[in-house]
């Protein structure tokens, strides 16, 4: 999403230099590109980094808002959305 919103920003800044209305549009996608970057950058239960591992993780959640605590689930989910190589 991180990534989306910084893409997002640069098409905005390349129109804004044709037409002033995208101006707002860009400043709305820094807004948004800087709260996901603090959501993933919280140490703990509520964000992504794990100190202890020194990476970045994806957070399962199930609907009523449980996280599994095991590593090897943390671990496969960070697999699941790393690139795949061909």
């Amino acid at each position: 999403m991180a990534l989306y919103s910084q893409t997002m920003l640069e098409i905005a800044i390349e129109l804004a230099a044709h037409d002033r209305a995208y101006q707002d549009l860009a400043a709305n996608f820094v807004v948004h590109f800087a709260l996901i970057a603090h959501a993933m950058n919280e140490i703990g239960p509520d964000g992504m980094w794990d100190e202890e591992d020194g990476v970045y993780y994806d957070i399962l959640a199930d609907p009523m808002g449980s996280q599994p605590s095991s590593r090897s689930a943390r671990w496969w989910a960070s697999y699941r959305s790393a690139p795949q190589r061909s």
